[in-house]
């Protein structure tokens, strides 16, 4: 199983994010190529080698071309001011990469975020080097993302980085998501920030993301609203259910932009991760502090058979919360089928008491991996079945582990159905409030579970067709089942003009010869 471990001992930023994640074996090149793929021009990326207090990492700046309107297709955006760039300068800054999108010039610019603070960027920019950029609305973004050629993958990734700042902005002002205008998080450079994260985590494509506690920092903070406390608003309604600390640095160490890519991909929080690490990776970001102004990444392999015990902080969990759930509803099957050993390790009246899983680990068969979840459950049977589809794609949004609805019979014989949420224990509240919000039912059982997994790692496969990459499960070191990547396997039949199950079969024999061989 491949791990990916933020350390945020310094907080988290979008150029941050670039930065580690590129020093964590991200392609520059396949970047900046599916950057391309958005209808947005007007910007390029400077990638650098740099160092704060002598931790050397990689250093990703988002450069706006100089005095350039955005252009994006459907929507013209006249800036109508003027923009105003500092330039960088002293040791560390020599440009080691620059790749260019759309129009570039050549002065080596830093290009700011608008209204004196950076969502996006690494905090600390000087507040009077602003540019003013379109407010564009959660609408807007949307539209960016779908009128791309992107991966659905990344697509999806994006959409959960958005909304969920647009649901907390919503939130602190009092007014419907639709009416959210954003300003820093609406900048193109704030915009190449949160999609490049979604492209690079689907690059890098972890079985699961782990995070320590997240360092807020302290002081004040400039943003279009005026001044603000640090955390910004925005960030400490999304880090809302998710561990985090204050006063390691005086200054904004998490951004909003920062906080929703964690909060959006983020499986599991913990200080205390297990994992045999292969690469350690830094993104350097821009102000000099007295804590490393850096984001620490780590990729690894999950090397014993029991998960990390300690979940997200804040978790509202109560074994055997309520009895009358369902028989069955401890039964649970891992969110990609192809991978996963599909055990429960409790059901029925027992499914409700929480298991040590130390205790436990000598029961689960093989070398194979338990961790704990949280199953919600509720029973429908009043509502229009055209908006399950929205439920379900709203709360795997939203961070679920697995959603499933299941036709039921229910009291006088009515139809029904029964939704099934499985999800980290931090995410119970906020998935229950959607839940009450968005469907008929009027409360939601829960209780802990365990998971009994095989172990699984993510490789590339050379096949004849082109380049795919396959998820290997194994037991006892020895691979008993594989899938290949759907969005793979669907561009390899895009490119050969072949149906996709031609391509699904091919490449599964592919990999089975090789697979055979000595």
């Amino acid at each position: 199983m491949k791990i990916l471990y933020y350390d945020c001992f310094a907080g988290i930023s979008g150029d941050m994010h670039l930065g580690a994640m590129i020093d964590a074996g991200v392609d520059p090149e396949h970047l900046l190529s599916e950057l391309k793929k958005l209808p947005v021009s007007g910007f390029r990326l400077e990638i650098q080698r740099d160092k704060k207090q002598s931790i050397e990492g990689t250093r990703v700046d988002v450069v706006l071309d100089h005095g350039t309107d955005e252009h994006q297709h459907g929507h013209h955006h006249e800036h109508g001011h003027s923009h105003e760039h500092s330039r960088r300068s002293g040791p560390g800054h020599g440009h080691d990469h620059t790749h260019g999108h759309g129009h570039s010039h050549g002065h080596g610019h830093s290009h700011e975020h608008g209204h004196g603070h950076s969502h996006g960027n690494s905090p600390g920019h000087s507040e009077s080097q602003a540019h003013a950029q379109p407010h564009r609305n959660l609408a807007d973004i949307e539209q960016i993302i779908d009128q791309s050629s992107l991966p659905e993958g990344t697509k999806s990734r994006a959409h959960r980085m958005f909304r969920l700042i647009a649901e907390a902005e919503a939130k602190i002002h009092g007014v419907p998501v639709s009416k959210i205008h954003f300003h820093e998080v609406g900048a193109l450079d704030s915009i190449v920030d949160i999609i490049g994260a979604a492209i690079c985590l689907e690059y890098l494509k972890p079985d699961r993301i782990l995070c320590s506690t997240v360092e807020l920092g302290s002081g004040t903070i400039r943003c279009a609203h005026g001044t603000m406390p640090v955390p910004a608003p925005a960030t400490a309604e999304i880090l809302k259910d998710i561990p985090v600390r204050l006063g390691g640095t005086v200054h904004e160490a998490t951004t909003p932009t920062g906080a929703a890519i964690l909060a959006a991909n983020v499986d599991e929080y913990t200080d205390r991760p297990v994992f045999r690490p292969d690469r350690t990776a830094y993104g350097i970001g821009q102000r000099d502090a007295e804590l490393p102004n850096v984001l620490r990444v780590f990729v690894g392999q999950h090397a014993v058979t029991e998960m990390s015990a300690d979940v997200s902080a804040g978790a509202d969990v109560s074994a055997g919360a309520d009895a009358g759930a369902n028989a069955d509803a401890g039964a649970i099957t891992d969110a990609d089928p192809g991978t996963s050993a599909g055990a429960g390790a409790g059901t029925g009246a027992g499914a409700g008491a929480a298991q040590d899983p130390a205790s436990s680990a000598a029961a689960a068969p093989g070398n194979t991996i338990r961790d704990e979840k949280t199953m919600m459950t509720c029973q429908i049977d009043d509502m229009n079945p055209e908006q399950y589809p929205h439920i379900m794609d709203r709360l795997l949004s939203m961070g679920a582990s697995d959603v499933s609805i299941t036709p039921t019979i229910m009291k006088k014989g009515r139809p029904g159905v029964i939704l099934d949420v499985l999800c980290d224990a931090g995410l119970l509240n906020k998935l229950a409030d959607t839940i009450l919000k968005e469907t008929t039912t009027l409360g939601v059982r829960y209780h802990p579970v365990s998971r009994i997994m095989l172990e699984r790692e993510s490789v590339s496969f050379q096949s004849s067709l082109g380049p795919v990459t396959v998820k290997k499960a194994m037991l006892d070191g020895k691979i008993v089942k594989w899938k290949a990547e759907y969005e793979d396997c669907k561009a390899l039949a895009e490119k050969h003009k072949m149906p996709l199950r031609d391509v699904i079969i091919r490449v599964d024999a592919e990999f089975a010869e090789k697979e055979r061989q000595p």
